[in-house]
């Protein structure tokens, strides 16, 4: 279960410090609006959190992504990315325990060999989460259920623009003919958003499909407004038993019984298999 796995690694970082709450959904003076989308370039991060990140590259019968860490030795290392869902002409690549924060991304594939560094810098898990186009990310989703009604455990990065910073969980429980929105505002560490939510209703229905929304006044004035729905699919949770299980196309979940009974992330079901 990821949820306190989340919890013991942000307390193991800093002491967690509790987010504003927004009393309604005030977006009225947005200028800037976007939604996540695929990348345009060759390969490209697309999120690092919780000791993974996920890779967005183009599809070729030959392609290998390479992580390129600093590792605690002081040497660099390469870590070979695995498949986790291919869309087309792009892909997701991943890579799980990550043992450094701070790599780039190594692309070759249909005659190509490409570098993404995040513009010479490397990139760093802890200060530059996101990538190049990516200014908010799903990286966690679950339903913790060992309270007394289950919860939606989420886990979002919203790229540090500018101040009163809101992420936000649009969500529906009968396939969108309506839709509710619950503010993300348990704890925030660096760029991350934690929630545990309560959604009436949820067990009852026995699925939940959402997406994420963050807002954020910009230096210039203006305010930025942008959506994470899974590339046009909402993110979904569905009950399977007394078990849920969650999908997204960039996601990585939680599985107890891989790593030798350690548990691990691994590529989230597709929709389809919900």
């Amino acid at each position: 279960m990821l949820y306190p796995k989340i919890l013991t690694l942000f307390a193991l970082s800093t002491l967690l410090l509790p987010a504003c709450a927004s009393a309604e959904d005030d977006s009225s003076d947005t200028e800037i609006e976007s939604t996540v989308a695929l990348t345009s370039s060759v390969v490209a991060l697309r999120y690092a959190a919780h000791g993974a990140a996920i890779v967005d590259a183009k599809t070729a019968p030959d392609a290998k992504v390479f992580v390129h860490y600093h590792d605690t030795d002081g040497r660099w290392k390469d870590a070979e990315a695995r498949l986790l869902r291919a869309r087309g002409e792009r892909s997701f690549f991943y890579v799980t325990d990550l043992p450094s924060r701070r790599f780039a991304i190594h692309y070759t594939g249909g005659g190509r060999d490409v570098w993404d560094n995040n513009g010479g810098r490397d990139y760093d898990a802890n200060k530059d989460p996101l990538g190049p186009g990516v200014d908010l990310a799903l990286t966690s989703l679950e339903v913790n259920t060992t309270g007394t009604a289950p919860r939606l455990v989420v886990d979002a990065v919203l790229r540090k623009k500018g101040e009163r910073r809101e992420v936000w969980v649009d969500y529906s429980l009968d396939g969108w003919r309506s839709q509710r929105s619950i503010a993300v505002t348990d704890q925030v560490f660096g760029e991350h958003f934690f929630g545990a939510l309560f959604i009436d209703g949820l067990d009852r229905a026995g699925r939940v499909e959402l997406q994420v929304r963050g807002q954020q006044d910009l230096p210039s004035g203006g305010r930025q407004a942008v959506t994470n729905d899974n590339l046009g699919k909402r993110f979904a949770c569905k009950k399977a038993g007394d078990d849920w299980r969650c999908s997204g196309e960039d996601l990585l979940v939680f599985d107890p019984n891989v790593g030798d009974g350690r548990g691990g992330l691994v590529p989230s079901p597709p929709r389809s298999g919900l």
